[in-house]
């Protein structure tokens, strides 16, 4: 690819993601824009990881920061009534954390009014452009998995 394929598809994904996230804010008085960056991905990982949650150790190798940086973004989640923490009941040292009912609920609010926002816009799409649109998308999500570690 070259540098100005990248620099395109680089601002292309930026301004997509941001203008969803404009919308979305809009749309639910303000509330996405509530949570900082890092809030939202820990609480991205939880989700990944089952209502159930995860270690909190898992998650900061997860985002590639240390435990104690996770700890204070949780702390925070925490205070707002997003996640819970709790003993691992394997492990009595180790830290679980959970999101809480309020939480799925933001999580179901936030995919619904981004499916309200994105499904009109998709449905203008020719299916054949829609799926080599995805397959490249899923091509870069992959290559981008597979060099995690080396970032």
């Amino acid at each position: 690819m070259s540098e100005n394929n990248s620099e395109l598809c680089r601002g292309l994904l930026f301004r997509v993601v941001n203008r969803v996230r404009n919308i979305a804010a809009a749309r639910d008085k303000f509330r996405v824009r509530a949570h900082t960056l890092p809030q939202v991905k820990v609480m991205q990982v939880l989700f990944e990881r089952s209502e159930e949650g995860a270690k909190l150790k898992d998650v900061a190798r997860e985002l590639g920061l240390t435990p104690g940086a996770v700890s204070q973004t949780v702390d925070a989640l925490v205070r707002t009534g997003f996640v819970r923490r709790s003993a691992d009941a394997a492990d009595r040292r180790a830290v679980r954390l959970c999101p809480t009912k309020k939480a799925i609920a933001f999580r179901d609010r936030m995919d619904r009014i981004t499916r309200e926002i994105l499904d009109p816009v998709v449905a203008e799409i020719p299916e054949r452009d829609l799926e080599t649109f995805l397959r490249v998308l899923t091509l870069i999500n992959g290559r981008l998995e597979e060099r995690r570690e080396a970032f």
